[in-house]
Parts: structure tokens; sequence; C-alpha cells
């Protein structure tokens, strides 16, 4: 008898089982998704090139002149002398603001200019 009861409790047990796993599971309540706001992207302005535009000439009065600067801050147009093919000591500098110098004069050590010069923009960090 004990086994009988053993017998048709474990297929009571199996057969709530076997029902339970071909059950349909309840849908959860629909829910609406969740919405995501981005902040507006700030209005960035538009990026300043830099640029060094020169023409050939010769020192006069100590001074060398560079047709145009473009500059994306404050900041300085160098003259150096050339050194093995390359840019070397500074011979004088200038003020440049934001954005585009035209006609920037620059007093130079003229005693030490070389054949070659060159300008090299330097912008303030």
């Amino acid at each position: 008898m004990y086994k009988k009861f053993l017998s048709i409790s474990f297929t009571l047990l199996l057969t709530a089982t076997l029902f339970a796993a071909c059950q349909t599971p309840s849908q959860p309540a629909a829910q609406s998704a969740p919405t995501n706001t981005a902040a507006p992207a700030p209005t960035q302005a538009p990026a300043i090139t830099p640029s060094v535009t020169v023409e050939d000439q010769e020192v006069q009065d100590g001074k060398v002149v560079v047709a145009k600067v473009v500059s994306p801050g404050s900041g300085w147009i160098v003259i150096h002398a050339q050194k093995d093919g390359k840019p070397g000591p500074i011979l004088g500098f200038a003020a440049v603001k934001e954005g585009e110098n035209e006609n920037v004069a620059v007093e130079i050590d003229a005693s030490k200019a070389t054949d070659i010069l060159y300008a090299m923009l330097h912008t303030d960090a």
C-alpha cells in the first residue's frame, strides 16, 4: 500500500510539473519604452585653419612683412633664421590676434638674417 501511495504521489507530482511546464507564461503588462532626451548639441563656431602667407622680400629698415596670418587664437608670428636647412634662432616676433591678420610687420635683428627666413605661427595655449 505504501508503494502504491508513493507511485500515485510521484505520478501527481510529475503531472503537475508537466502541466506547469506546458503553460504559456503570462505576459507582463505592456510598459511604454523609456524616452531618451538628449541635450541639444552645443553650437560650435567654424574652425579656423591656421595659415601663414609670405612673399619674397628684402629686409627693409630692420623689418619684414608677413602678408597674411590666420590664427585660431591670439599668438605670435615669429621669424627664424635658417640653420642647417631648417628654422634656427629667433630674429624677431610680433603679436597676432585671433582670425585674419594682414601685412604684419615684424622687426628683426637684421645683422643675424640669413638668405632664407622662416615665419612661424605660435599660438597661446
